[in-house]
């Protein structure tokens, strides 16, 4: 099992929500890094939709967690893994630098999902308000 995941959203360091707070207490940041894939807009938070023939890539993070056992349960709370119909689910993908990570990709997705020009949340969330709110929420603790 590996002790790294690769975050896209709100989990980044860059992104200033209690979730990227906890990650920065919880791993030590590794590298920026891409996967293959497209960058979606599911309302109030992206999703990523992995595909290892896109020519698109997906911009983020690789961490390394402390505690892989403890962090990944945090982080299937918060991604909603468990709920009676979720969203996302956690499976091991290669970055475009060669790292083996756990990644969240999202499963409900709809085709009036826009997709994230650029694949790069950092620039997408401060021009949306709904990602902003989201973001803002002070709890870091359920699911999105």
């Amino acid at each position: 099992m590996t002790d790294l995941i690769f975050v896209y959203g709100s989990l980044m360091q860059s992104v200033p929500s209690a979730a990227s707070k906890w990650l920065r207490n919880q791993a030590t940041f590794v590298a920026k890094d891409s996967v293959a894939g497209e960058l979606i807009d599911a309302g109030r938070y992206p999703g990523l939709l992995l595909n290892a023939d896109a020519e698109l890539a997906v911009q983020g993070e690789v961490h390394r967690l402390y505690d892989p056992v403890q962090g990944l349960k945090y982080l299937d709370e918060y991604e909603g893994t468990e709920l009676e119909v979720p969203e996302y689910e956690r499976l091991v993908c290669r970055t475009l630098q060669g790292y083996e990570c756990w990644v969240y990709q999202y499963l409900t997705y709809q085709q009036i999902f826009p997709p994230i020009s650029g694949g790069d949340y950092s620039t997408y969330y401060p021009t949306n308000s709904h990602h902003l709110a989201f973001i803002n929420r002070s709890d870091a603790s359920t699911s999105n």
